[in-house]
């Protein structure tokens, strides 16, 4: 297999275990303001993040030899780069985000603003890397932060939004690493997130 290829399959395999990750923590906040301590739960959100990163490490193994082989090249370090600034410029808008509702007597909205921002940031990502899941999962949750406050008891507060963010994680997840649905190519090997 091209060296390139197989090194946006280990790419996607590494961001997909991120989400899983991340789409268990929506979901396990969602889990306790609906249902409170419920261990069942909490057991299903814990093997769907588990069975979603086996499944992502299984591809991380399988293509983990290509990345070695295309670490030093321009597009990797380009594409780490951008990763990087992107990812750091969502860590500070939802940083002054969350500042500025929690000054202004509005923290209610912060759940909303985390959405949207989180939403946001792959859309950047998605066009850096050529990667469609990207823009599928930052539309996604930039249209649930913009529609569930305002169609759902309690507004903000309701937690659908937690409950839609952790199944647009994951799905988002299993997009990257399900055989046949990866997506189109990527021009960089280092779009994993």
């Amino acid at each position: 297999m091209n060296p390139l290829v197989a090194a946006e399959k280990a790419g996607r395999a590494i961001g997909a275990m991120l989400f899983a990750f991340f789409g268990a923590v929506w979901l396990v906040w969602w889990s306790l303001e609906f249902f409170g301590v419920a261990p069942a739960v909490l057991a299903a959100i814990g093997v769907g993040a588990v069975a979603i990163f086996l499944l992502a490490l299984r591809q991380l193994l399988t293509y983990r030899w290509a990345l070695a082989k295309v670490a030093d090249s321009p597009e990797t370090k380009r594409g780490r780069k951008i990763f990087n600034w992107v990812n750091g410029g969502q860590w500070v808008a939802v940083f002054i985000a969350v500042t500025v509702l929690v000054n202004t007597g509005h923290p209610e909205w912060i759940r909303v603003a985390i959405i949207f921002i989180v939403g946001a940031h792959f859309l950047p990502l998605g066009a850096a890397f050529h990667h469609r899941w990207h823009y599928i999962t930052g539309g996604s949750l930039i249209a649930l932060a913009l529609v569930y406050p305002f169609v759902t008891p309690a507004g903000p507060l309701n937690p659908v939004g937690l409950l839609g963010t952790g199944a647009i994680l994951w799905f988002s997840a299993l997009m990257s690493v399900v055989p046949g649905i990866q997506g189109a190519r990527a021009s960089s090997p280092s779009q994993a997130l």
